[in-house]
Protein backbone atom coordinates (compact mmCIF):
# COMPACT_ATOMS: atom_id res chain seq x y z
CA UNK A 1 0.00 0.00 0.00
CA UNK A 2 1.85 3.31 -1.10
CA UNK A 3 1.41 6.13 1.15
CA UNK A 4 0.03 9.66 -0.02
CA UNK A 5 2.18 12.67 0.12
CA UNK A 6 0.77 16.13 -0.06
CA UNK A 7 2.76 18.56 -1.81
CA UNK A 8 2.50 22.64 -2.23
CA UNK A 9 2.85 23.49 -6.02
CA UNK A 10 1.19 26.20 -7.75
CA UNK A 11 -1.87 23.83 -8.02
CA UNK A 12 -1.55 22.88 -4.33
CA UNK A 13 -0.69 25.96 -2.02
CA UNK A 14 0.27 25.26 1.25
CA UNK A 15 -3.33 25.92 2.99
CA UNK A 16 -3.13 29.48 4.85
CA UNK A 17 -2.85 28.79 8.74
CA UNK A 18 -4.75 31.06 11.30
CA UNK A 19 -1.74 32.20 14.33
CA UNK A 20 -2.51 33.34 17.80
CA UNK A 21 -1.63 36.76 18.36
CA UNK A 22 0.84 35.42 20.91
CA UNK A 23 2.64 33.51 18.06
CA UNK A 24 2.08 36.12 15.51
CA UNK A 25 3.95 38.19 18.09
CA UNK A 26 6.52 35.92 17.96
CA UNK A 27 7.01 35.57 14.67
CA UNK A 28 7.40 39.50 13.94
CA UNK A 29 10.04 39.70 17.13
CA UNK A 30 7.90 41.93 18.86
CA UNK A 31 5.46 41.84 22.42
CA UNK A 32 2.13 40.62 21.99
CA UNK A 33 1.44 44.38 23.27
CA UNK A 34 3.08 46.16 21.11
CA UNK A 35 1.18 43.99 18.29
CA UNK A 36 -2.19 44.75 20.31
CA UNK A 37 -1.43 48.25 20.42
CA UNK A 38 -1.15 48.05 16.41
CA UNK A 39 -4.27 46.04 16.39
CA UNK A 40 -5.64 48.80 18.38
CA UNK A 41 -4.25 51.74 16.51
CA UNK A 42 -5.61 50.19 13.05
CA UNK A 43 -2.28 50.06 11.80
CA UNK A 44 -1.38 45.87 12.22
CA UNK A 45 -2.51 43.10 10.54
CA UNK A 46 -6.00 42.58 10.34
CA UNK A 47 -7.34 40.00 12.89
CA UNK A 48 -9.99 37.15 11.89
CA UNK A 49 -11.93 35.41 14.19
CA UNK A 50 -12.02 31.94 14.82
CA UNK A 51 -14.40 31.37 17.66
CA UNK A 52 -16.47 33.57 20.19
CA UNK A 53 -12.90 33.56 22.75
CA UNK A 54 -10.78 32.68 20.27
CA UNK A 55 -8.79 34.92 17.39
CA UNK A 56 -5.67 34.99 15.56
CA UNK A 57 -3.96 36.79 11.72
CA UNK A 58 -3.51 34.55 9.09
CA UNK A 59 -0.31 33.87 7.38
CA UNK A 60 -1.00 35.78 4.45
CA UNK A 61 -2.16 38.43 6.07
CA UNK A 62 0.76 38.94 7.99
CA UNK A 63 3.32 38.77 4.63
CA UNK A 64 0.57 41.23 3.40
CA UNK A 65 1.64 43.83 6.10
CA UNK A 66 4.79 43.38 6.11
CA UNK A 67 5.33 43.52 2.67
CA UNK A 68 3.25 47.10 3.06
CA UNK A 69 5.67 48.44 6.10
CA UNK A 70 8.21 51.04 5.34
CA UNK A 71 11.27 48.80 6.07
CA UNK A 72 9.64 45.71 6.01
CA UNK A 73 9.83 44.84 9.84
CA UNK A 74 7.26 45.00 12.47
CA UNK A 75 9.70 46.82 14.66
CA UNK A 76 11.37 49.51 14.80
CA UNK A 77 8.87 52.84 14.51
CA UNK A 78 6.14 51.45 16.84
CA UNK A 79 7.30 52.29 20.22
CA UNK A 80 7.42 55.51 19.21
CA UNK A 81 3.76 56.75 19.11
Amino acid sequence: MQSSQITCSAANPAPDRVRSLRDTAELLDISIATLRRLIARGVGPKVVRVSVRRSGILDSERERWLSQRPDGSASKHEEAH
